[in-house]
């Protein structure tokens, strides 16, 4: 997987770069909209059994902070160089020394993107208003429901339920962990269980629309990819 993207990304090391900081930045957006989550729990009456809930949330917060510093301090340091010789040492006698060559591209496009510290804070800020936006998508589909909370209520839920999706990257979609997230925040908001349900499926339902044309396009570009190693193929 890593020959793959380090041959997809030689051919354009700017966007590899683009992406690896601004998910990096988008990560930590979504750390400080968790925390003002937990922030807001914090200062309002909570259901007895919700009595202890802020300080795991933190401490959750805590460990995906350094998580993020982690790997922004591997982008600083040559992450991409670092995989590909860890790559080709697990690999046996194969030669990698043009793929790491290519790889010292990419980590130097990452430098050059980070040092644009205008751009980078531009990039947080942006996905930080996105994720305070998108409580809006709760605050409606609740309404929509027949079932208003305030908006204080919908930050809550959206604040606190991505958090936990993002807990469980490790499982494709969160399928079954924003389910089970969002039944866990619903008295929180006063919301009975199938609403909650309701609410973690209409979004469900919003992914697979938005998804759709980008997993088309994916599809095709790959094939397109293909064609054109193919055709270099034949005429080498």
């Amino acid at each position: 997987m890593v020959r793959h993207l380090i041959q997809r990304g030689i051919r354009a090391p700017d966007a590899v770069a683009a992406i690896t900081v601004s998910t990096t930045f988008q990560t930590l957006a979504q750390i400080v909209f968790a925390l003002i989550g937990a922030l807001l729990l914090a200062t309002r009456a909570r259901p007895k059994p919700f009595h202890n809930l802020p300080m795991p949330l933190l401490m959750g917060a805590g460990v995906l902070g350094l998580m993020v510093a982690l790997f922004y301090l591997l982008q600083r340091r040559g992450l991409f160089v670092r995989l590909m010789r860890l790559t080709a040492r697990l690999s046996g006698h194969r030669d990698w020394s043009s793929l790491v060559s290519r790889a010292e591209a990419i980590d130097q496009a990452v430098q050059n993107t980070h040092a644009r510290s205008n751009r980078i804070a531009a990039t947080f800020l942006l996905s930080l208003v996105g994720w305070l936006v998108g409580t809006g998508e709760v605050y409606w589909m609740l309404g929509f429901l027949g079932h208003p909370v305030s908006w204080a209520d919908a930050l809550l839920v959206e604040s606190l339920g991505q958090a936990i999706r993002g807990a469980a990257f490790a499982i494709p979609g969160s399928l079954g962990v924003q389910e089970g997230g969002y039944l866990l925040l619903a008295p929180l908001a006063g919301l009975p269980p199938d609403v909650a349900l309701a609410l973690s499926l209409a979004k469900r339902a919003r992914e697979i629309l938005w998804a759709l044309p980008g997993v088309f396009y994916l599809h095709y570009s790959e094939q397109g990819w293909r064609r054109r190693l193919a055709c270099a193929a034949l005429t080498e």
